[in-house]
This record gives C-alpha cells, sequence and structure tokens, in this order.
C-alpha cells in the first residue's frame, strides 16, 4: 500500500513537471527557414500560435499571354487544372502529445503587390495545367477555368486550406496549405500577406499516440518533418502506452 501511494505521488509529479514545462515555454528563438520566411513560435497549455513571414512575390512574363508568380519557400498550384497557379506553402506542425486540433484560425493584413509595368487585366495568372507523365508524348489540351478569372473576387478565397491531422511513429502532424497571396482577375490585382498568424485550439484526445515508442531514432526522423520539431521533447514526459515489440526473426 505503501509502494502504490509513492507510485501515484511520482506519477502526479511527472504530470505536473509536464503541465508547467509545457505553459513555460512561451517564445522560442527565431528560426529561419528558406529565405523568405521566419517562424516565431509561442506555445500555451491548450493552444499553438505561429506566425509566418513572408517577403512580396515576383512577376515574371510566361509567354505573350499569362504572367507566372512566385515566392521563395511556395510552390505555385491552382487547386485543380485551370485555376491560377498561386504560391502555397505547405505547412506541417507537430501537436503535443495526446491531443489534436479543435480549432484553426489564420489572420495576416494584405497588402498591394507593385505590379510595376506588368498588367494583369492583359496577362492573367497562369492557370495551372494537367500533369504529363514522365515519358510521355501526348500533348494536353490547354485547360483554364473561365469561371475564376471571369469572377471579381480573390482566389483563393480563404487564407489556408483544410486541415489534417496525420500520424508519424506515434507523433501526431498537422498538415494544411497557407496561401500567403490572393488575386482578383477582373481587378488585375494582387495582395500578399507579409505575415500570417495561425492559430490552434487544442482538445485532449485518449489512445491518439499508441504507435508511440519512445524511439531516439523516430524522434529525429520526426523532427525533420515539421516547422516545430522542439514540440516531439513532450512526448517522453507523458504516460504514453508504448507499442509492443516482437522479434519476428525468432522461431519457436
Amino acid at each position: 500500500m505503501k509502494n502504490e501511494s509513492k507510485k501515484k505521488r511520482t506519477v502526479g509529479r511527472v504530470g505536473v513537471v509536464f503541465a508547467i514545462c509545457l505553459a513555460m515555454v512561451m517564445t522560442s528563438a527565431v528560426t529561419t527557414i528558406g529565405t523568405s520566411m521566419k517562424l516565431n513560435q509561442t506555445i500555451f497549455s491548450n493552444r499553438l500560435s505561429y506566425s509566418f513571414e513572408f517577403k512580396e512575390p515576383s512577376l515574371q512574363a510566361k509567354n505573350l499571354d499569362y504572367t507566372t508568380i512566385a515566392l521563395s519557400g511556395c510552390l505555385a498550384m491552382g487547386k485543380q487544372a485551370g485555376d491560377p497557379a498561386m504560391p502555397v506553402k505547405m505547412i506541417q506542425l507537430l501537436l503535443p502529445p495526446n491531443k489534436t486540433v479543435s480549432h484553426i484560425n489564420v489572420i495576416g493584413t494584405p497588402i498591394t503587390v507593385k505590379l510595376g509595368n506588368v498588367d494583369l487585366k492583359e496577362k492573367p495568372i497562369f492557370p495551372q495545367q494537367q500533369s504529363i507523365p514522365i515519358g510521355s508524348d501526348e500533348v494536353p489540351e490547354f485547360t483554364i477555368n473561365s469561371n475564376i478569372y471571369s469572377t471579381d473576387a480573390s482566389y483563393p478565397a480563404a487564407r489556408y486550406s483544410d486541415y489534417q491531422v496525420g500520424y508519424s511513429h506515434g507523433y501526431a502532424i498537422l498538415s494544411f496549405a497557407m496561401n500567403p497571396v490572393q488575386y482578383n482577375p477582373v481587378q488585375g490585382t494582387l495582395v500578399y500577406y507579409p505575415k500570417m498568424t495561425v492559430s490552434i485550439t487544442l482538445k485532449n484526445v485518449n489512445n491518439a499516440n499508441q504507435f508511440f515508442s519512445n524511439n531516439p531514432s523516430d524522434e529525429a526522423y520526426v523532427k525533420t518533418l515539421v516547422s516545430n520539431p522542439e514540440v516531439a521533447n513532450f512526448y517522453p514526459m507523458v504516460g504514453l502506452r508504448l507499442r509492443d515489440h516482437y522479434d519476428y526473426t525468432k522461431r519457436t
């Protein structure tokens, strides 16, 4: 009975230490990502808040009819063939152990892009085209979504895409796409967000990390996948159930 009481006190202290540590990690050092974006991190006990900084995008005439747009650290793509190929930043963030996403909010103040001598009414943003398999001689038909290009509204309309939560080696990873540039085809205008802040409200979840094994090689690999690798340090501090290990080479 005495040992059980001691054990309970020990587990309780570990839980308290974890909660205190998670709450105390308030502001980390700035980490440079590529050449155009910085990540400022703030972690709270039930919320993650990150700010991403972007440089102004550049424009280039692709041919006589269209203009391409580029932003360092982003991929130019449309949601589907025919949509304007806009800069997209793929975001992957590590969630704390035993947590998942309840709500995401992305905010920022847009600034009008200086177009110079580029006229986006005459030469609109180049539309995403069908991908061609390597080695194929097929010449796909040029595709353009006339509905989007004739709409007096921002594209993309949202500042981020729908999110997904997946797992790698027992670590929970949040994935979504951020849209730092918006285009109005009718007005021929572009705006971009020098700074976008994503706030993630968390909620508790049970048995979300059943494949966690507290393996240093797993941790090292997962840290290469996300923009906030330091969150991985909290995983060994909680009572996650370790997955079973079997020696499949052993015969009976």
